[in-house]
């Protein structure tokens, strides 16, 4: 079942959203249903990306044997491919901060 307007409302307010399209967000000026979906899905997939990037920073994992548990048919290829390369992503920001920092002696 889809979320009611007050549960949007209060979810926005949790995640202090106050604007949307230089409007402030209300049940009178609700944007559609699809456009809050995108938006809260983009702010739980900042989160997810987050943690992951700290996970990465301060443990030992083995991103190999994650992906290989997650290739298809677990996940679309698609939805593997993206999952790849946002790891990829995350751990090439990591080696290039790590390179900055223990190259400013």
């Amino acid at each position: 079942m889809p979320p009611s307007i007050s549960e949007i409302l209060r979810s926005a307010r949790l995640f202090n959203v106050q604007n949307w399209s230089d409007r402030t967000l209300s049940s009178e000026n609700l944007p559609d249903l699809e456009s809050i979906r995108r938006l809260f899905a983009a702010i739980r997939n900042q989160a997810y990306e987050g943690d992951i990037t700290q996970l990465l920073r301060h443990y030992p994992v083995d991103t190999a044997a994650i992906l290989r548990s997650l290739a298809p048919p677990t996940l679309l290829q698609s939805d593997f491919q993206e999952v790849s390369g946002i790891l990829q992503e995350i751990q090439t920001r990591i080696q290039r901060e790590r390179d900055r920092f223990s190259n400013s002696d």
